[in-house]
């Protein structure tokens, strides 16, 4: 179905139903159930808003294997379901009065890769891609990572200090790729959003002549010890990166030390990486870093994370960090990425969180087809939403403030990325036919960013009859405009559950029935 037959659908569906006035164009990937949804600069689906619902009102968002892509249901608390024969019985009780951690926000990378696609494409469609993440009709997007130079979505290697033994930092320069490819579209998403943006600031790799090897690439360390010349320049070259930013009208919110240290541990790592011992990582910090952002007036309030890794590194990697109290002074949190989270035992993040309980946990990236078993971007792959909202239930329930995926997009072979590590995005770019496609993965992302507004707290709550491995996740919170929302993500194939929600705050339940292979939001009033 093209998108000139959707767009006369959507006029007769308009006609019927004001839920879902532009629903998804469907573009079939390799088999039937891999669908995302074809854009262009005449038609694009939009998630509906939910913004104000009548008492003993509900909403549902649904997205499914079959097709629905955050359609929209409206309901009457009360009112029961239709009994179905197999079901599982489900009762949900929010406990409001136990909160949890707020709430940040969600978001991605604006890497070089992001900006050459988006360049490869009309103004029109530029701003329509923009306008899905950060518009009033968007997804919600407040958070953007952006990295310090250049990183394995570039086209090559380059930092900001090439003149070997610069210690004073007199040729540091931005580039052509910050000013084309970055700071220009960060501007346009914080004209859309209508407010600046959360950024977070991470470095991938020091100039190649203050490293042991001599590269950017292929792991290797700062050279020297610490205290010593090469970690002085090194913390300089963070804040002039922010000085330059804020000359061109954008201040950061964050900065990670380093995009995962760990990696720099392998000679030959394919891409910009660097080692940094927790205890080089202590005296860096300690001794150059934290103080030197204090006292500077552009950077006395961005806030420090460390590790900026898999969660397998937790809590060792951090611990020597915040176990030393003058250093730990400096430090306001520890960033993630979700690689291995499959693997991985998360109940580190719990643990981590019980010893440092005043140091926050920020997911900073996540991508699908990174997996060498799964690599590359699929079109319309249902499971690679499924793990999306997996990982952010899972790591937002062991008390995550917030979650970045990696690129906001990327071609249709994964890229540009010039060690070619392929990977899979939210939205895809085909530049030739003039289109984009929205996969499962953006849906997910959108049953979070959308309605868990930041500010938001999670909200306790109790889920009775279900089934041991039952393959139901579920995260509750409520938002700063008085909203209550739930997100249920169903991995079975088979099984569905008829769910009842009892919120102490009304006298009367919500039923709904969660159908095989689907996640859905539901929205209400708290009061």
């Amino acid at each position: 179905m093209d998108l000139l037959q959707i767009s006369l659908i959507a006029c007769l569906f308009a006609a019927v139903s004001s839920a879902n006035a532009q629903p998804c164009a469907q573009k079939i990937g390799r088999a039937p159930s891999y669908i995302a949804c074809a854009c262009n600069t005449t038609y694009c689906d939009q998630i509906p808003n939910v913004t104000t619902l009548k008492n003993g009102q509900f909403a549902v968002l649904e997205t499914d294997e079959d097709g629905k892509r955050g359609e929209l249901k409206l309901g009457n608390i009360g009112e029961k379901l239709t009994v179905k024969t197999g079901n599982e019985k489900i009762i949900i009780r929010l406990d409001p009065k136990t909160t949890y951690q707020e709430i940040l926000g969600f978001g991605a990378a604006f890497t070089d890769s992001v900006g050459v696609n988006l360049r490869s494409l009309s103004n029109e469609l530029q701003q329509s891609i923009l306008e899905q993440y950060f518009g009033k009709n968007g997804i919600g997007y407040t958070l953007g990572r952006v990295p310090i130079a250049s990183t394995d979505f570039s086209w090559g290697e380059y930092s900001y200090l090439d003149k070997e033994d610069d210690f004073d930092l007199r040729t540091f320069n931005l580039t052509k790729e910050d000013f084309d490819l970055k700071i220009s579209f960060i501007k346009r998403a914080e004209q859309l959003l209508g407010r600046p943006l959360n950024l977070v600031a991470s470095p991938w790799s020091a100039p190649a002549w203050m490293k042991t090897n001599g590269k950017m690439i292929h792991g290797g360390r700062l050279s020297g010890r610490c205290p010593g010349k090469y970690y002085e320049t090194w913390g300089k070259y963070y804040i002039r990166f922010f000085e330059e930013y804020h000359k061109n009208g954008l201040d950061f919110w964050g900065l990670t030390t380093l995009n995962e240290p760990s990696s720099g541990r392998i000679p030959f790592y394919p891409w910009q990486s660097m080692y940094m011992s927790p205890e080089d990582l202590r005296s860096f910090i300690n001794v150059y870093l934290g103080p030197n952002m204090k006292a500077n007036q552009v950077t006395k309030d961005v806030k420090i994370m460390v590790n900026d890794d898999n969660v397998h590194n937790l809590p060792d990697y951090v611990q020597n960090v915040f176990d030393d109290s003058e250093t730990a002074k400096y430090v306001d949190g520890i960033a993630i990425h979700w690689y291995h989270n499959d693997f991985s035992n998360l109940e580190r993040l719990r643990e981590t969180n019980k010893r440092w309980p005043n140091k926050f946990v920020l997911s900073t990236e996540a991508c699908a087809g990174a997996e060498l078993f799964d690599k590359g971007p699929v079109l319309g792959m249902w499971q690679r939403g499924v793990r999306y909202v997996r990982d952010i239930i899972d790591t937002l329930s062991r008390n995550a403030i917030g979650w970045i995926d990696w690129n906001l997009c990327l071609n249709m072979e994964g890229g540009p990325t010039f060690v070619d590590n392929r990977v899979d995005s939210p939205i895809l770019v085909d530049a030739e036919k003039g289109e984009y496609y929205k996969q499962p993965m953006f849906y997910a992302m959108a049953h979070f960013s959308k309605f868990v507004t930041p500010g938001s707290h999670r909200t306790h709550h109790d889920v009775a009859g279900l089934p041991e491995k039952s393959k139901l996740g579920s995260i509750a919170f409520t938002t700063p405009e008085g909203k209550r929302v739930l997100v249920l993500n169903n991995e079975n194939d088979f099984k569905a559950f008829d769910i009842q929600i009892k919120d102490p705050a009304g006298s009367e339940s919500i039923y709904y029935t969660i159908e095989r292979n689907s996640f859905v939001t539901i929205v209400w009033n708290k009061h």
